[in-house]
């Protein structure tokens, strides 16, 4: 990372640059985890994301590999920008008493198709308009039912559990569930979702977290205020599952930026919000 740093600001030129150093790290490592990462083919943008974040977090912080989805977490960079903590609430319907886990996470993964599927056929529509917010709602608003072990009531009983985010992260990263593989007669079949999501520029998310269930009115515009994000990049893979490639948006300042392979121009505002996006990146507004 730091002689990353020092050749993109050493660069006298504006032709752009290749991280070349952090690809190649990958690809000489000898950690089984990259091994799937030491083809030609092409790699999943996400799975990128996770094994760039976890491996910068090994080199910087404790020197464990993380867990994501325990509770535990470090005070290195990555932890700091990337990672924040999620609440699982389950309530007896019996005795109404409540159970809390916290996991760490580092990213928000949205699903799609069975929210298509639902929104079309409540709407009789074949393909339904979604947005950012419609696949929030689905994982952080709405109730569902389960049957859990009561420790007040000492048996199985009915319970209703619902997803908060307890601790929003400084950078939001939230994946669009667009690759599905379902199970054939021999192999896992895989397909990719066109269906287009709307999302914003500025994104609240308030509505998602334990503080409001239990805000005072109040608080309601201080609470929102540290809850507002601006969006700061976005990737796209464009083309088929399996020949297609990544392009990305990123902002700097007022301006948008649209990086193609070692293609780097301008983008228009309506052009970032009308891509079909993969993986959205959005900043905390205090550090915007």
């Amino acid at each position: 990372m730091d002689d990353m740093f020092q050749d993109f600001y050493a660069l006298e030129n504006t032709n752009g640059y290749t991280a070349a150093n952090i690809l190649s790290g990958f690809w000489i490592s000898e950690k089984k985890a990259f091994e799937n990462l030491v083809t030609t083919k092409e790699q999943d943008a996400h799975e990128f994301f996770q094994f760039l974040a976890e491996e910068l977090h090994e080199r910087n912080g404790d020197g464990k590999r993380p867990e994501i989805g325990s509770e535990h977490s470090c005070n290195c960079i990555i932890h700091q920008t990337f990672y924040g903590k999620m609440q699982t609430t389950t309530t007896c319907q019996n005795c109404k008493g409540t159970t809390n886990t916290v996991q760490s996470f580092l990213d928000l993964s949205l699903g799609l198709d069975t929210l298509m599927q639902r929104r079309a056929k409540k709407t009789g529509q074949k393909v339904p308009a979604l947005t950012l917010n419609d696949c929030l709602d689905e994982e952080y608003v709405k109730f569902d039912k389960c049957e859990y072990r009561c420790h007040g009531c000492s048996s199985p009983q009915q319970a209703k559990r619902y997803t908060s985010i307890k601790r929003l992260p400084n950078v939001l990263s939230i994946q669009l569930k667009r690759f599905e593989y379902k199970q054939g007669r021999h192999d896992r079949a895989a397909s990719k979702i066109d269906h287009g999501v709307q999302f914003p520029l500025q994104l609240n998310m308030l509505p998602y977290t334990n503080r409001v269930r239990n805000r005072d009115n109040r608080e309601s515009l201080e609470l929102e205020r540290s809850c507002m994000y601006d969006l700061l990049s976005v990737v796209v893979h464009v083309g088929e599952i399996e020949t297609g490639h990544y392009v990305s948006y990123c902002r700097v300042a007022d301006q948008w930026f649209k990086f193609n392979d070692h293609r780097v121009e301008l983008a228009t505002i309506s052009e970032v919000l009308g891509a079909q996006a993969y993986l959205l990146f959005y900043i905390i507004r205090s550090l915007a």
